[in-house]
């Protein structure tokens, strides 16, 4: 049987444990760009047992008269956890925060995290 694939967790310039305000100042410096958000576009953080996550909150389209969206809303965003043990980054699919936690809980107990230091390289 194939071996599993661990799932990467990126360290963090931080000290642990983690908890509201460190995950949301961590947040903040690793994820938002440097022009910052943009308008009306902000990060929420849920606090679980062992863990942050993190997600985008985007305003909806705008409406043209007819009441029908002028654009679609953007495509499904992923969930970030920050482990609050560690501090470090992992990125997981676009689910229920509720159950990303319960997987980040469950690959954590298994060994199914990877921590490196290195993040991967920006795309340009």
């Amino acid at each position: 049987m194939p071996e599993k694939v661990k799932r990467q967790a990126y360290a963090t310039d931080c000290h642990p444990p983690i908890d509201a305000a460190e995950a949301r100042r961590l947040a903040e410096l690793h994820l938002v760009p440097e022009a910052g958000l943009p308008p009306d576009t902000s990060l929420r953080l849920t606090e679980f047992a062992s863990c942050f996550t993190v997600t985008k909150l985007v305003p909806p389209p705008p409406v043209g008269t007819d009441g029908i969206p002028l654009h679609p809303t953007e495509p499904g965003r992923g969930v970030v956890v920050i482990d609050k043990e560690t501090g470090a980054f992992s990125f997981w699919p676009s689910l229920a925060e509720i159950s990303v936690a319960e997987a980040f809980t469950a690959a954590k107990a298994a060994g199914g995290l990877e921590y490196v230091a290195d993040w991967p390289a920006a795309n340009t």
